[in-house]
């Protein structure tokens, strides 16, 4: 199957998907540009050694991502880890943000460090966003359940609920701006 690739600039990512029975494969690699597809070159001495071929990039992240929500992720040449399910995954992410939180804790009782980094609360979940992603899941699961293998492209689903998703947070941020 060939791969299908998406570079998420706002995150700082491409990813290439490739689909494989009852699971996908992935490949992350950052973006070292926030507006052009240009990555830190695998084997690369510095951060001038960047290539345009995603191909030769470094890869960030790999993995898989079975049918039922489970992961299999490995970050450069370290071990997998295992998430069962997208909330797995955010449990991470939150583990990173409270060592962050931790280490500014600690550091701000050093005597004349300066800390270059400030940790903000996690931002509460968009109750509409999370509304529209459950959604849009339950939709995905509603359609494969109704045509079965009729469903190819799950592409063009995900790459409408990603455009949903990005209106939404510019609804939300021209709103805020209003207010201000």
């Amino acid at each position: 199957m060939t791969p299908e690739r998406r570079d998420w600039f706002d995150i700082g990512y491409a990813v290439e998907a490739t689909p494989r029975g009852h699971y996908g494969e992935v490949r992350v690699c950052r973006l070292v540009a926030s507006a052009e597809a240009l990555f830190p070159l695998e084997g690369g001495s510095g951060s001038g050694d960047i290539t345009e071929e995603f191909a030769l990039a470094e890869t960030f992240l790999s993995g898989f991502v079975n049918r039922g929500g489970c992961a299999d992720l490995k970050f450069r040449d370290n071990e997998y880890l295992h998430f069962c399910g997208p909330g797995g995954a955010a449990e991470l992410g939150t583990l990173m943000h409270r060592l962050y939180a931790l280490a500014l804790e600690l550091l701000r009782g050093v005597d004349g460090l300066y800390i270059d980094f400030d940790v903000a609360p996690p931002a509460a979940p968009d109750e509409a966003l999370l509304r529209r992603a459950l959604a849009a899941e339950a939709e995905l699961a509603l359609l494969r359940n109704v045509f079965g293998d009729m469903v190819q492209d799950e592409g063009a689903l995900r790459l409408a609920y990603e455009r949903g998703v990005r209106e939404e947070r510019q609804r939300q941020h021209e709103g805020r701006k209003h207010d201000a």
